[in-house]
């Protein structure tokens, strides 16, 4: 197993060192021996890992949040709450000539409300060629990353949102048929590669993208142009809109970084409300934008901070006048019982505000404090993101610490602000804390 760790190990850095986020690719400034790597790696055309993971939880609903009363049609009363999660990941690569085989797999028991659910979840399994020296084509289950935002992507047209609280964690893929082709050059272009996409849905396959019985395809033309790292990206089918976009990323110095990203989707669903409550959607052009910067200073503090605009979410007016429509409910199933307001008010919040972020414009803001007062393998962070239009808020505070080797343990707590009617003033926890303890293998 020890000999799987390593081997494991060692594709997994040529991996990330593949796939970096454009501001690393256009700052390094040193060599690595990635011939030593290929040798490790090579010892055996194979590698398994993973992790074991145990993850308690415990929150405190607001009893007068929006969220919470539309639940009253399942009623639970307990203030506090608590989730008990484990799980198990595996992780494994084969290798045979010019084809390679990728797989990742998750199995997960919940326990909550005195029951326990299981569930099991194929992340990845896609067969990679590559037939010459910067040619890959990959078919099968595959998460592709596209952008350079830390938090949000906006031109991630081909991949699943991340989970702001967790942007790091990977996600589940989509069934595609993709290739990468690069090039490198001598000149103020100095590399070139192309990634064309097939993405079909239809039953059981791709089934939660869009519009099923459909082939839609995808591609993405990135550039590192003087000492810049460009990406142009585009989306055409028939499960969802068209959509268009750019990033830009580039190192003003060796510990600074600037990055944005700009996409427009046409015929986007802009839902609003007025003043009696009702739902319209609108289709229309929408913009969604981001812009950011990372900063390392010199005591090993990582600042990032991004802001994002998105076209198509909810303005903030339309969003207070939905949660005065879920008060409406709510009293009228209080007082004469009747369902059918909070059954659409909830059929609403399924669908218009599904997303975790459904305004229109956020901040997010991340320090992180390397091995502070020499504790080695401790890592404190604290992240807010903040609705700009309503001031409400979330503050997590997150502690990070490897007392062994192989075993991450990391607390992380959620604290939400905000008025009434207001993005986070209207979530179901007042606060959460979480302890998650990861051991690889």
């Amino acid at each position: 197993m020890t000999r799987w760790v390593r081997v494991l190990a060692a594709a997994a850095i040529a991996a990330a060192l593949s796939t970096v986020p454009a501001p690393g690719r256009a700052q390094d400034d040193y060599e690595i021996d990635f011939s030593a790597l290929e040798r490790s790696v090579e010892t055996k055309p194979y590698s398994i890992g993973g992790f074991v993971e145990l993850s308690p939880m415990l929150a405190a609903r607001d009893r007068e949040a929006a969220a919470y009363r539309l639940r009253a049609l399942y009623p639970n009363d307990a203030k506090y709450y608590r989730r008990y999660d484990a799980a198990l990941r595996l992780e494994g690569l084969y290798r045979a000539g010019i084809a390679s085989f990728h797989g990742r797999a998750e199995g997960q028991a919940r326990h909550e409300d005195s029951d326990w659910e299981r569930s099991a979840v194929l992340m990845e399994a896609y067969l990679s060629l590559r037939p010459a020296p910067g040619l890959s084509i990959d078919a099968g289950k595959k998460s592709i990353k596209w952008g350079v935002g830390y938090a949000w992507n906006p031109i991630g047209f081909v991949q699943r949102p991340k989970d702001v609280e967790d942007p790091e964690e990977a996600l589940v893929g989509y069934t595609v048929l993709a290739a990468d082709w690069i090039r490198s050059f001598d000149g103020p272009l100095a590399t070139l590669a192309v990634t064309p996409v097939i993405l079909p849905a239809a039953d059981n396959l791709n089934d939660d993208f869009g519009a099923g019985g459909r082939v839609n395809a995808a591609a993405k033309i990135y550039a590192l142009i003087w000492n810049t790292d460009v990406d142009l990206a585009v989306f055409v089918g028939k499960s969802r809109s068209a959509r268009f976009g750019m990033d830009v990323a580039r190192n003003l110095r060796s510990n600074l970084a600037i990055h944005g990203e700009i996409s427009l989707t046409t015929d986007a669903e802009v839902p609003s409300f007025d003043e009696a409550g009702a739902l319209s959607v609108e289709k229309s052009n929408a913009v969604a934008a981001l812009a950011g910067v990372r900063w390392l200073t010199s005591s090993e503090i990582t600042f990032i901070a991004e802001y994002y605009h998105d076209g198509g979410g909810i303005r903030a007016d339309d969003l207070e006048r939905y949660y005065m429509l879920v008060d409406c409910a709510y009293d009228a199933f209080v007082e004469s019982g009747e369902c059918a307001p909070l059954v659409e008010a909830r059929r609403i919040a399924g669908t218009v505000l599904g997303r975790p972020h459904p305004g229109r414009d956020y901040v997010y803001l991340r320090a992180s404090w390397k091995e502070p007062f020499d504790i080695l393998y401790f890592v404190p962070a604290a992240v807010s993101i903040v609705n700009l239009a309503d001031g409400s808020a979330s503050f997590m505070p997150e502690l990070s610490y490897s007392p062994v080797t192989n075993l991450d343990v990391r607390v992380q707590g959620v604290i939400t602000t905000g008025g009434d009617n207001t993005d986070f003033g209207e979530r179901l926890n007042e606060w959460r804390i979480e302890l998650r303890g990861r051991y690889f293998f």
